[in-house]
This record gives structure tokens, C-alpha cells and sequence, in this order.
């Protein structure tokens, strides 16, 4: 009374709070899914419930990755939380939804319904639905470390994107006029081999880390600090 609820209030938020804490004690990985999803939005509330079921729960977070994430925050085993691609800033439901379909072979680009894992990015851009996911979409989760499993040099990737998106348009368009030259060429087509992706020196640790807080909102690889820390550690 002193606090000025009545006690229908307080009795129902009680029973919310019993019920939400039991979820999180006994379905912890679920419990945290959920809750990153619905803040999928805000990425000062994902950095707090991240850190928070890191150092409270001992929960391990599975980076951005193209071949394994889908929209959502997706529990893997009781301990291990895969990050949800539609946490990534300028992404949208609808691009990452696209590129799950083309992923699993539903998707509507130039891939003839082949499905499996993206083996590198001129791969992932040819079988992409290309209207659903724009450049902007592709260079957010290349920051987000999103394409690593692929190639560890973010900053060749981001180089090679417009020739990817090239690339792909090439290979549509080749595709397009392939019933034609078949009857006459059994080797028409080699011009889809894919390129070499451009020499580029990798992005330092810091300009790493301050590309991938642009676009997942905060340092999820790793600290700025980490660099320097072995020597200030020393004093």
C-alpha cells in the first residue's frame, strides 16, 4: 500500500514474475532467445541481456553466420545461444528470410532450387533473390563477421562486393539465354567460373571491431582493449 499498488496488481505481477523466473532457471537458453528477439530492435537492451547471460548464466553466443543463423535468436543446446541475423543493423526480416530460403533451395534467384551451405560470397549473391537483398543488406552482415566461416578477410569481402553483385547478374543473364546455346555448345556457361576475390589487406583489429559495433551495436568478437592488453596488464 505504501508503494501505492493494489494487490490485485501486485498479485498478478507476482505470478508473471514466478512464472517468467522459472523459464529462466529451467529453460535459460529459450529463456534469453526470446527475450533478445523481442529487443532485436534495441541495441543497448541486446547488449545488456547479452552480457548479462554471459556473465550470470555462462551462456556462449554463436556469432552472425549466413549458413547456420536465421531471423531469430536460436537456442543451439542448453548453453549455447545462435545469434540472430535479424539483429544486424540494416537487414530486415524480409532479406534475411530470403536468404534462409535460398539457403534451403526455396529461394527465388538463379539457383534452380539448390540448396546446402553458401561455399563463398559470388556463391551466396548468385543463388540470393536479389531483390529482397540489397548491397547495403550484404556489406552489414560482412561487418558483422556474418560471412567469417567463409573467408576471415572482412575487408576483401566488402572489396568484392559490387564484382559479386556483378557476378551475379552475369551469371542470371547467361542462365536466361542458356536453353539456346545448349543445343549448339556444350561448353557455353564457362564464363560463370567465379573470380579470384580482390587482394586486400585485412582490417586491423580496431577498424575490425569499429565496423563490426556499427553494425551489430556493440563489440561481439572481441574488445579494442584486447590488443593492448597484455601490455597493460604488465603494469
Amino acid at each position: 500500500a505504501g508503494y501505492g499498488f493494489n494487490k490485485s496488481h501486485a498479485a498478478a505481477y507476482s505470478l508473471l514474475a514466478y512464472h517468467t523466473g522459472w523459464l529462466k532457471v529451467h529453460y535459460t537458453a529459450e529463456f534469453f532467445c526470446a527475450n533478445m528477439t523481442v529487443e532485436m530492435d534495441d541495441t543497448d537492451k541486446l547488449k545488456v541481456l547479452f552480457e548479462y547471460a554471459k556473465k550470470n548464466f555462462g551462456m556462449d553466443f554463436e556469432a552472425p553466420d549466413i549458413n547456420r543463423g536465421r531471423y531469430r535468436f536460436e537456442p543451439v543446446t542448453d548453453q549455447v545461444i545462435r545469434y540472430g541475423l535479424g539483429a544486424v543493423k540494416g537487414t530486415g526480416q524480409q532479406a534475411i528470410e530470403a536468404i534462409v530460403a535460398a539457403r534451403e533451395g526455396r529461394g527465388g534467384g538463379n539457383a534452380g532450387g539448390e540448396s546446402g551451405p553458401f561455399t563463398s560470397l559470388f556463391d551466396f549473391c548468385r543463388r540470393l533473390d536479389r531483390p529482397r537483398v540489397n548491397k547495403r543488406t550484404v556489406a552489414a552482415l560482412i561487418r558483422a563477421g556474418a560471412f567469417d566461416a567463409l573467408h576471415m578477410n572482412r575487408a576483401a569481402l566488402a572489396a568484392a562486393l559490387d564484382l559479386a553483385f556483378d557476378f551475379a547478374a552475369a551469371n542470371e543473364a547467361n542462365a536466361n539465354q542458356g536453353g539456346l546455346f545448349d543445343l549448339m555448345d556444350d561448353g557455353h556457361g564457362s564464363s560463370t567460373q567465379e573470380p579470384e576475390l580482390p587482394q586486400v589487406t585485412p582490417w586491423g583489429v580496431k577498424e575490425r571491431l569499429s565496423l563490426e559495433k556499427t553494425a551489430i551495436g556493440f563489440y561481439l568478437s572481441g574488445h579494442l582493449f584486447d590488443e593492448v592488453e597484455r601490455e597493460v596488464r604488465q603494469f
